[in-house]
Order: C-alpha cells, then sequence, then structure tokens
C-alpha cells in the first residue's frame, strides 16, 4: 500500500533526520570518534526504530528520480569537494589522478568482475558491470578519516581528484547526457 505524504510532512521529516545528523556529528566529535562511523550506527539505530515504530514510514516509501539526484544534489557536492580542493596540489599531480580514473577503474572492474564470475554464477558481463559500478570511490569517509589522521595534503587531493572524475560512473545515468553534463561541469569547476 502506498502512503500519501504531503510535503510538509517531508520537509519536516527531513529537516528531523538533519538536526540529528548535525548532533550526531558534534556528539562523536566531542567522543574522539570518526563522525561518519558514528552516522552509520545513527542510521542504522533509526532504520531499526522505524521498523520497530513504524514513526518514519511514509519515507521508506518515498523515491527520488535520478534526474532529482543527478542534476540538484550532486552539482553542489561537486562544487563543494572541487572549491575545496588545493588546485596547485590537484594540477601537480594531474597525471597520477587521471592513472587512477581511467585505467586504475578498468583494472579494478576486471579483477573485481572477474572474480565475481569466477566465484558466483553471475555471467562476466553483469559481473563487469557490477565491477564498474563499485570500482569508484566515494571518498567522503575515506577523506574524514584521512583529516582526523593528518594524511598529507597529496594523498587526500590524489583521492577527491579520482572521485571528481569518476562522479559519471557512479552517478544514476552514468552514460549519455549524465555523464557528459557531469564531466562538462567538473571541467568548469577546475577551470
Amino acid at each position: 500500500m502506498m502512503v500519501e505524504m504531503f510535503v510538509e510532512e517531508i520537509i519536516v521529516i527531513i529537516i528531523f533526520l538533519l538536526l540529528i545528523a548535525l548532533l550526531s556529528v558534534i556528539f562523536f566529535n566531542w567522543l574522539k570518534i570518526p563522525y561518519t562511523i558514528g552516522l552509520i550506527v545513527i542510521g542504522a539505530g533509526i532504520a531499526l526504530f522505524s521498523d520497530l515504530t513504524g514513526i518514519f514510514s511514509p519515507l521508506i516509501s518515498f523515491t527520488l528520480s535520478p534526474d532529482i539526484i543527478l542534476f540538484l544534489f550532486l552539482p553542489p557536492l561537486i562544487f563543494e569537494a572541487a572549491y575545496r580542493m588545493n588546485s596547485r596540489v590537484f594540477f601537480r599531480n594531474i597525471v597520477p589522478v587521471l592513472i587512477l580514473t581511467l585505467p586504475g577503474i578498468i583494472v579494478s572492474m576486471v579483477v573485481i568482475g572477474g572474480i565475481s564470475a569466477l566465484l558466483t554464477p553471475i555471467p562476466l558481463f553483469s559481473a563487469l558491470l557490477f565491477g564498474a559500478l563499485i570500482s569508484s570511490t566515494d571518498p567522503v569517509s575515506v577523506l574524514a578519516v584521512f583529516q582526523k589522521l593528518g594524511i598529507s595534503e597529496r594523498l587526500k587531493t590524489l583521492v577527491e581528484g579520482e572521485s571528481l572524475f569518476n562522479i559519471p560512473a557512479r552517478s544514476p545515468r552514468s552514460s549519455g547526457r549524465g555523464g557528459i553534463a557531469f564531466m562538462q561541469q567538473v571541467i568548469c569547476i577546475i577551470k
């Protein structure tokens, strides 16, 4: 049964969840625990609480279209990542970033897809597609841990730069105009 929700209810739930996330970040920073790990624990707790009580059940039935994710949520994330990145370090390391971006993803895709095809009944093409989808990095939690540990600016830039160029591979519509639009945005931001 589809649950009808009004826009106001969705906004109230999203604001409540953002408030929980904000308070969680403050609390886990105070505990000296990486907030990304804390947010996973909090999210699992909210999901369990929702399953037991049904309070957030309307949010579970709510779906986002790929267009909303592609054109509303991801551009600000790309902009923030590119804006925060040290451009001098990035351009000094452009060759390693590009090597991680294309050949690195292809090697990772072949290894993951090959192992998946050998160890499971998944056909090779589907296994390679699976390998391509999970090969591109999502640096949010990695960079948060890097920052806590004081890792070098070069390593942070390599991870973030590779991620910026691989966003089309992770986007909901990675082929066609979605991937092209993202690469155009990334190139404009870096310029």
